[in-house]
C-alpha cells in the first residue's frame, strides 16, 4: 500500500506498529518519523514513537514525544500517566509524581494511577500518603497484591530498588496471599521488556475516545484503541 500511495499516513502508522510488535524498533521509529513529517501535528506519530523509544530504554526521547503529545492534547489522562511511568524508570520521582497527580485529577477513578503514585510515595518514604493511595487503588477494584507480585515478586526486591524498609502494614497490603498471586490476571503491559511501564485496556481507551469526541470536537483521547486502520489488533493510538 505504501508503494502505491506513499502519502497515506495510516499505512506508516500500521506498519510502524507491526514493526514494534516484532521488536524491529529502528524500522518502527522510521515509520513514526514519516508520520510526523507528513503531518507534524498528528498525535499518533508522537505517541507511538514515544512508546517505541521507551521500550528501547531511550527515556529522554520518550519523554520528549509524550510531552509533545500532551501539548497537542493537554486533557488526555493516559498521556500523563504513561509519561509518569517513563519518569519512574528514570528514577525522576518528582516529575513522576507530578504526572500521576495530573492523571488522577483528570480521572479520579483510575485505580492503577493510585497504585503507581503509591509507589512514588514509598520511594519518598511518605508512608501515610502511600497507605492512602494503596487503599484507594484497592477500593477502586484492582488487586494490588497480584499486581505487586507480578511486578516485583517480593517485598525485598522493592525495598532494595527503592532503598527503603516498608512499614509492616504496607508490606502486608502488598504481600497479601503473595504465593497465590502469580496466576492472577495482571494489567496489560505493553512494556514487558521494561517491566515497569503499565498500560490499560485498548478497548477502554477507544471507548474514552468515542465518548470525548461526542462531547467536544476540539479534543481527542489518544492511546490504546483496539485496532489499527488495517484491522490489525494493536493497543497503540492510530487516529
Amino acid at each position: 500500500m505504501i508503494e502505491l500511495n506513499p502519502h497515506v499516513v495510516e499505512s506508516y502508522i500500521n506498519r510502524g506498529i507491526t514493526y514494534s510488535k516484532k521488536h524491529q524498533f529502528d524500522k518502527a521509529i522510521a515509520d513514526h518519523n514519516t508520520v510526523i513529517q507528513l503531518q507534524p501535528n498528528h498525535i499518533s506519530g508522537f505517541v507511538n514513537r514515544g512508546f517505541t523509544f521507551a521500550i528501547k530504554g531511550d527515556f529522554d526521547n520518550a519523554i520528549a514525544d509524550f510531552t509533545r503529545a500532551i501539548q497537542l492534547n493537554p486533557l488526555c489522562q493516559e498521556l500523563y500517566y504513561n509519561r509518569g511511568k517513563v519518569y519512574s524508570n528514570q528514577n525522576n520521582i518528582d516529575m513522576s509524581l507530578a504526572d500521576f497527580n495530573t492523571a488522577i485529577q483528570l480521572n479520579p477513578d483510575d485505580a492503577i494511577a493510585y497504585y503507581s503514585r503509591a509507589k512514588v510515595w514509598m520511594n519518598k518514604k511518605e508512608w501515610t500518603k502511600a497507605r492512602s493511595d494503596l487503599t484507594a487503588a484497592d477500593d477502586k477494584g484492582i488487586d494490588i497484591a497480584a499486581i505487586f507480585s507480578n511486578e516485583y515478586r517480593s517485598i525485598e526486591k522493592l525495598e532494595k530498588q527503592f532503598g527503603v524498609k516498608l512499614p509492616d502494614d504496607i508490606a502486608a497490603m502488598l504481600a497479601q496471599q503473595e504465593h497465590e498471586t502469580q496466576s492472577e490476571p495482571k494489567e496489560m503491559n505493553l512494556f514487558a521488556d521494561l517491566g515497569n511501564i503499565d498500560h490499560r485496556s485498548s478497548k477502554e481507551t477507544l471507548r474514552n475516545l468515542t465518548r470525548q469526541k461526542s462531547q467536544t470536537q476540539s479534543q481527542s483521547m489518544p492511546l490504546r484503541p483496539p485496532q489499527s486502520a488495517s484491522g490489525i489488533e494493536q493497543p497503540i493510538y492510530t487516529q
